[in-house]
């Protein structure tokens, strides 16, 4: 019950934020225990039971959204969500779905419509959207940047590792789970470099 009790709206904001963000940064797969844990919260709860009828409405705004819509018609139900009871609540739940807070077009759309509008209630709403989007936005990259220098510094351990190996070949059988992109971007830039110092000593 106590438990319970601390179960709001703005929880479900703050987890459907770091859903987002962890989609952002590709993580998509490793969300199933999150997501479950928050579809029980949605029916033990009372605020999930708020935010589950919330969500039937949002379905029907995404059942709107085919491959052919634009960026203005996207925009459109997104201001529908916006203007909602609970807008950051069902605006979260869209931009999970859609990933509009990391989108370049629909932002601009969205400028675009804030510079456009006349009533000054219609551009300060719109300007609070982007905003939350915004917010959105910054939140994802500085969560990207953080996941982007943690897997370089493992890769470059990893790097060490193997370079230091007496077994080459064994050493990179054993991290093979860890050889991607971000290693061999690494083992590319050792190799330029040792190039470069190689070059400089036969200059001098």
């Amino acid at each position: 019950k106590r438990s319970a009790d601390l179960i709001d709206r703005e929880f479900f904001t703050l987890l459907d934020q770091v859903l987002l963000m962890s989609r952002g940064q590709g993580q998509d797969g490793g969300l199933e225990p999150l997501r479950k844990l928050r579809e029980r919260l949605l029916d033990t709860t009372e605020a999930g039971q708020a935010v589950k009828k919330q969500q039937e409405k949002v379905r029907a705004m995404l059942a709107r959204l085919q491959e052919s819509t634009t960026h203005d018609q996207v925009l459109d139900i997104v201001l529908e969500a916006w203007r909602e009871e609970n807008g950051q609540q069902a605006t979260g739940t869209l931009a999970i779905a859609t990933g509009i807070p990391t989108d370049y077009q629909f932002l601009m759309a969205l400028s675009q419509r804030i510079d456009a509008a006349k009533d000054e209630e219609d551009r300060a709403d719109m300007m609070a959207l982007r905003s939350f989007l915004l917010e959105i936005q910054e939140q994802v990259q500085a969560q990207q940047q953080q996941a982007q220098a943690e897997m370089a510094e493992e890769a470059q351990a990893v790097l060490q590792e193997v370079l230091q190996s007496t077994d080459t070949a064994a050493a990179l059988s054993e991290h093979a789970d860890s050889i991607d992109e971000v290693f061999l971007s690494l083992l590319a830039a050792n190799i330029r470099a040792a190039k470069e110092a190689i070059a400089r000593a036969f200059v001098l």
